[in-house]
């Protein structure tokens, strides 16, 4: 998969998410009993599919590892875009490391620092747990958009006034 291919990915996730969140708010606004089953739907679709990539994931551990390992390769190629060497860049910054393979090149003059890859890699085994409590948490917001959605329309068909 290549960077670009990435990128694709990523901005379709985010029509995709703004695409909920239009009928999540115009469901609710309008009292539109379709808009907000259909996002009750597409936010059920949207939580199988977040669990499903956390089990694969985890599932395919040193596939993922080599995966992110090769994304930072990428980024930190001569020819890869000034907005990905800027994040490689942030990266080597946050994590006070250099380079992928270790303090290779030369404005890395400090050869006691550890490559990046090394310590993002140690960086998310740390975290691991912090991580997991947030995904736990963003699913559970999203199991609360459902039922908060179900229960409007369910109101609605009811007859009550919102």
């Amino acid at each position: 998969m290549t960077s670009d291919d990435r990128d694709q990915i990523l901005i379709g996730i985010g029509v995709l998410i703004m695409l909920l969140g239009f009928f999540g708010c115009c469901g609710a606004a309008m009292e539109n009993l379709c808009l907000l089953y259909t996002y009750s739907i597409l936010l059920i679709i949207v939580l199988v599919a977040e669990i499903v990539l956390a089990i694969l994931i985890f599932s395919f551990k040193e596939r993922t590892e080599e995966e992110i390992h090769r994304m930072m390769i990428d980024y930190s190629t001569a020819g890869a875009s000034s907005d990905k060497q800027d994040l490689m860049k942030k990266i080597e910054q946050q994590f006070n490391c250099c380079g992928i393979a270790g303090p290779t090149r030369t404005d890395c003059q400090d050869t006691n620092k550890q490559d990046c890859f090394t310590r993002f890699r140690d960086f998310i085994k740390q975290n691991q747990f912090v991580l997991g409590g947030v995904a736990i948490a963003f699913g559970l917001l999203e199991i609360l958009g459902v039922v908060f959605a179900c229960m409007l329309a369910r109101n609605l068909q009811l007859g009550y006034v919102a």
